[in-house]
C-alpha cells in the first residue's frame, strides 16, 4: 500500500482556506444586511423581538459581533403596539429607566437628542449607525430611554420608546459591543 503524499495538495489548500474565509464574510454581509430585518435585528442586538413588530430599519456593523473582528455596534428602529411593550421589556435585564430631558425631538437622530446627557446609554451619532428613513406619518413623541444588560456580551442595548400619533411605538435599539 503506498502512503498518500500530501505535499502536492497541501498549497491548494492553504490557498482555499486563504480565499474561502474573506469570501465567506462578504457573503455573510450581503445575507446579514440585505435578508430579513428581524432576523438581522435579533442577531445584531442578541435578544428575540416581540413578533408584532414590524418595518425593520437596520444600521452598524453589528454582523461583525461574532468574527475575529472586535468593537462595532448596531442600531435597529422598528414599530411594536403599545400593548407589547411590557411584555418586550420583560423578557429583558434592564438596568435603568429614565424620562426624556426635552418633550420634542426626531427620532432619526442620534447621540443624547432628547435624552438626558450622562445617561446610562445612548446612540453614537457615527455615520454607520444613523441613516434612518422616517417610515411614519406625523410628530414622534419620546416616551422612555431604557437601558438593558445583554445577555450576548455587549455592553450594553440601549431601547429608545417613541409614540406615534397614529398609535403604535417606535422602538430605536441600540447595542455596542467591546473593542
Amino acid at each position: 500500500m503506498k502512503a498518500i503524499r500530501f505535499t502536492r495538495w497541501f498549497p491548494a489548500v492553504i490557498a482555499i482556506a486563504i480565499v474561502a474565509f474573506p469570501v465567506g464574510m462578504l457573503v455573510r454581509y450581503a445575507v446579514s444586511s440585505t435578508g430579513d430585518s428581524r432576523e438581522r435585528a435579533e442577531y445584531e442586538h442578541g435578544i428575540t423581538l416581540p413578533p408584532s413588530a414590524t418595518a425593520f430599519q437596520c444600521r452598524g456593523d453589528g454582523w461583525l459581533r461574532k468574527t475575529p473582528v472586535s468593537g462595532g455596534g448596531a442600531t435597529t428602529l422598528f414599530e411594536i403596539p403599545s400593548a407589547d411593550q411590557l411584555a418586550f421589556l420583560s423578557s429583558l435585564h434592564v438596568r435603568s429607566r429614565t424620562a426624556p430631558a426635552i418633550p420634542h425631538g426626531d427620532p432619526v437622530l442620534n447621540g443624547w437628542n432628547v435624552w438626558p446627557q450622562g445617561s446610562p446609554s445612548f446612540i453614537p451619532g457615527n455615520p454607520q449607525f444613523g441613516g434612518f428613513n422616517r417610515t411614519w406619518q406625523g410628530a414622534a413623541v419620546p416616551v422612555e430611554m431604557v437601558t438593558c444588560d445583554l445577555p450576548a456580551g455587549g455592553r450594553w442595548l440601549h431601547i429608545e420608546f417613541w409614540k406615534l400619533e397614529t398609535g403604535p411605538l417606535l422602538v430605536k435599539m441600540g447595542t455596542m459591543w467591546p473593542d
